[in-house]
């Protein structure tokens, strides 16, 4: 009998590869995020909250779990995460099991922190990428401040620079009066050699006018930088559009007057647990 042509024989096997295989593995591990069924080990998240996981996920997911779960059988336990944002532990956490993830502002930031120090780095790019597509003079401060809380050197820098180049436009928002005054206080020192006099004791009295609280930091600013050669009467105007009370504001602007004429002009200078922190 011939043998069949070559061409025409049956193949004994065929691999058979699924283009979006990824996207249908997510897509199962989806519906198990934060829930009983197989899971074998419960996050606690700084704030207490718990959040049921998968040790495969979180090992594939992050270096810094995957280093810490293979060292023991940590099966059914408890692991205790410190060091991070709590909202953007769980968000990353879900991220292993959806490959999505929701970046705001200024959210981002503690996203940015905890992917990093969880080692994840495509997510930490693209909370960086997101950042600084975001940093506008009306919102760099809430970032600036967010990156000392988390201590963020780099992003600080970014951050500082950005507010040194614009620097009377940052001062014009709300979001730079609204700072606390630490943050106020950095950004001071920062740009202090890059400022103009007049322009740094603006920003200061601005600051110091939009909330009647600021106005219990008014020696210590003063003392950081130098009043300018500046009346009573143009205090008043200056400080026409804060919150602070006429009676407060007086005070205030009395305040600096007196400083501005006692100093000719010139002032002083300025002065089983995984821990991620």
């Amino acid at each position: 009998m011939a043998e069949p042509d070559e061409q025409d024989a049956a193949p004994h096997s065929k691999v058979h590869r699924f283009v979006d295989s990824s996207l249908l593995l997510q897509t199962g591990l989806a519906r198990y995020f934060n829930k009983r069924p197989f899971s074998d080990i419960t996050v606690i998240a700084p704030d207490g909250r718990s959040i049921m996981c998968h040790q495969v996920v979180l090992s594939a997911g992050s270096k810094r779990f995957a280093n810490m779960l293979e060292q023991g059988n940590l099966h059914g336990e408890e692991l205790p995460v410190w060091g991070v944002d709590s909202d953007a532990l769980e968000a990353i956490i879900s991220f292993f099991y959806s490959a999505e993830c929701t970046l705001s502002y200024p959210g981002a930031v503690a996203v940015l922190d905890a992917a990093t120090r969880l080692d994840v780095p495509a997510l930490a790019a693209a909370a960086e990428e997101f950042i600084r597509e975001t940093m506008l003079p009306a919102t760099v401060t809430t970032i600036l401040t967010q990156s000392l809380q988390f201590k963020m050197s780099e992003l600080a820098a970014t951050c500082f620079d950005y507010i040194n180049n614009r620097f009377e436009d940052v001062a014009a928002t709300s979001d730079f009066t609204s700072a606390s005054f630490s943050t106020l206080s950095q950004i001071l020192g920062h740009v202090q050699g890059s400022q103009s006099e007049l322009a740094l004791f603006k920003a200061a009295w601005c600051w110091i006018i939009a909330d009647v609280k600021h106005i219990n930091h008014l020696e210590a600013i003063l003392r950081m930088v130098k009043v300018p050669g500046i009346t009573f009467n143009e205090l008043i105007q200056l400080g026409s559009r804060g919150q602070a009370g006429s009676a407060q504001l007086a005070a205030a602007a009395a305040a600096a007057a007196t400083a501005a004429a006692a100093a000719g002009g010139d002032g002083g200078g300025g002065s089983g647990v995984l821990s991620l922190s």
